[in-house]
């Protein structure tokens, strides 16, 4: 990858710890919004919602065995029964999102009140692909494109060029075209050459460069890989 300089400010430091807590409370808000919106009539959109909440509770290290018997009624339960399961559901995760909300903000003030810690770079490279992907996942909705720029500076400087360019190719494809250039002029690129024709940004949008796919993916992780860096 070559890139042009271009004038910007200089980006501050990232704070890891923040930046995971934005990603968490995007994954709490869209599989709140997701469980409020379910079709209950809709067994694809069943699956979706609660293959989600699976996730979400294997992120914040809940007990999933309370909600199972409202899960296992919502998916194999009469349809005249799924409704009220459904609302159920809802607010016993509108509770959970609310009480995970206070928990944040408390250790991110704890956080705060503690010396610094290892470097974002060091925190990046503990992290294996799979959960460098996932993190991006929920990152790339929740921070500002500075704050991403900065992420994927610190992991330019402490990876592997490949994984780097894995992670840019992985944003190109998750990022809608305005965040996109957003994320380019963060970055201060003005043309890519490694995969594509170099497109200057001011002339029209930024090409978005082959995926280049992370091997071992999985289905689901058991811990949150952003929460794991912070």
């Amino acid at each position: 990858m070559t890139t042009a300089p271009i004038d910007r400010p200089c980006p501050p430091a990232l704070d890891l710890v923040a930046a995971a807590h934005k990603a968490t409370r995007r994954f709490l808000f869209d599989t709140l919004v997701q469980l409020g919106a379910l079709d209950v009539t809709d067994g694809d959109d069943i699956d979706r919602t609660l293959n989600a909440l699976d996730r979400l509770l294997a992120v914040l290290g809940e007990p999933v065995e309370p909600w199972r018997p409202a899960m296992q009624a919502l998916r194999h339960g009469a349809w005249s029964q799924r409704r009220g399961v459904a609302a159920d559901l809802y607010r016993a995760l509108a509770d959970l999102v609310q009480r995970q909300l206070l928990r944040l903000a408390h250790d991110e003030q704890q956080a705060r009140a503690r010396p610094a810690g290892d470097r974002v770079a060091d925190r990046l490279q503990r992290l294996d692909d799979d959960d460098l992907r996932s993190a991006l996942h929920w990152m790339q909705g929740a921070l500002t494109p500075q704050e991403l720029a900065t992420l994927l500076e610190a992991l330019h400087g402490a990876a592997p060029a490949g994984r780097f360019h894995g992670a840019l190719a992985q944003l190109s494809q998750g990022l809608d075209e305005r965040r996109w250039n957003q994320l380019a002029r963060a970055l201060g690129i003005t043309q890519i050459t490694a995969a594509v024709p170099a497109t200057p940004i001011p002339a029209r949008p930024m090409p978005r460069p082959t995926p280049m796919p992370i091997p071992g993916t999985r289905p689901g992780a058991t811990t949150h890989p952003a929460a794991d860096a912070a």
